[in-house]
């Protein structure tokens, strides 16, 4: 079955070239809003913000993709990205599962001595609070 081709644009104007012309112009900027689809692709309706398709038109066409393709990238990025936290956090409860934890106050103490948290050591001193010799909360 010979590919199927969806369009969101008017079809493209006739592109004339003059005959001193050495090289042929280049296509108007919607030409790439014609895309191939596949057999097995599906169609999926989606109510979106009026702003958010201002947006998402202007990318296209500096983009020189359709909507369609910009939203298809996005949600194949969307749904791996989700499967990977999800993934991650299986393996973080199996981990737990299994008793492979670390102490609070280890990851505190590891967590104050990176160079972005000089200021909240800073100040938890300046309160006469020092949260590596603190007492542990009850719980």
């Amino acid at each position: 079955m010979p590919p199927r081709f969806s369009t969101t644009m008017p079809a493209l104007p006739r592109i004339s070239t003059p005959r001193c012309a050495s090289r042929t112009p280049a296509p108007p900027d919607y030409a790439s809003s014609y895309e191939i689809t596949m057999p097995d692709d599906v169609v999926i309706d989606a109510r979106i913000p009026a702003e958010l398709d201002e947006a998402l038109s202007r990318l296209a066409s500096a983009r020189r993709k359709s909507k369609s393709a910009l939203v298809r990238e996005a949600l194949a990025e969307f749904v791996l990205s989700e499967e990977a936290f999800a993934a991650a956090v299986e393996e973080g409860l199996a981990d737990a599962r299994a008793g492979r934890l670390i102490d609070h106050n280890e990851v505190m103490r590891e967590i104050r001595g990176y160079p972005y948290c000089r200021q909240n050591r800073r100040s938890s001193r300046a309160l006469g609070k020092d949260a590596a010799n603190a007492p542990e909360r009850p719980g």
